[in-house]
């Protein structure tokens, strides 16, 4: 029980020889802070809580009661087994994810964790084999230099990183980014952008990681990829739901 007493102590120093900022706002922390974001940005963040629709993730108006499957749902079943999203696509959501992807930022990917790892911890998830990041085109690869979902995946599972497989599903196609594009649009833009490599999968339990949930078009298309060479079953992990 002493090693937080001695832990602590240390903590504060380093606290206030550099003082810690918000990693989203920039304003100054407290020296006791133990997270990366002030308590404003932090209550910003709108997590995704029951009841919702397991088989797409949906989320419903009326708070309380047990997940059930939306109508939509029973109209017409998703690809996937199973579908949950972290948190509502807010405006805390929207700019760590856009520093992510587009400034680069390491530091909204420890935000990110500090925010999604408790959410995360009380969802139940079904077993799985294997974690697939939503994977980038060899051309926007090259151009962002990192996959925002790859990075994420890591840090959201970092005591399962051996089951995240980096060449499960490959992107072959180089479509234009999908926002800007309605529904019929986005499905025609991303068709048959996929590959999945068939001794990773068959048979396999996949866990499929992306950031952002949309019209669900581009999960759509993976995991029928994805069931098409053979995967057991394929559950839709999604960071933000817009």
């Amino acid at each position: 029980m002493w090693t937080p007493w001695i832990a602590r102590p240390a903590h504060w120093l380093l606290n206030l020889l550099w003082p810690p900022r918000c990693a989203l706002c920039r304003s100054y922390l407290g020296i006791d802070a133990e997270g990366p974001l002030c308590s404003v940005c932090k209550g910003a963040s709108k997590p995704i809580t029951p009841p919702y629709c397991p088989l797409c993730g949906r989320p419903f108006e009326a708070k309380g009661g047990e997940n059930h499957t939306c109508g939509k749902c029973l109209t017409r079943r998703p690809p996937w087994d199973g579908a949950r999203s972290l948190f509502f696509y807010s405006d805390t959501i929207r700019k760590l994810i856009h520093a992510l992807k587009f400034s680069k930022k390491t530091s909204a990917i420890r935000a990110l964790t500090y925010l999604g790892l408790p959410i995360l911890s009380q969802s139940s998830l079904p077993t799985f084999d294997v974690i697939v990041p939503m994977p980038l085109s060899d051309r926007r690869l090259r151009q962002r230099g990192f996959n925002q979902c790859l990075e994420l995946g890591r840090a959201m599972f970092k005591d399962q990183r051996k089951r995240i497989s980096i060449d499960a599903l490959i992107k072959v196609k180089d479509t234009p980014p999908q926002s800007g594009l309605h529904r019929e649009e986005r499905k025609r833009n991303i068709r048959g952008a996929f590959v999945a490599k068939k001794d990773v999968v068959r048979d396999r339990k996949i866990l499929l990681f992306d950031d952002i949930y949309t019209t669900g078009a581009t999960s759509i298309e993976a995991t029928r990829t994805l069931k098409g060479a053979g995967a057991k079953a394929v559950f839709l992990l999604t960071y933000a739901r817009v």
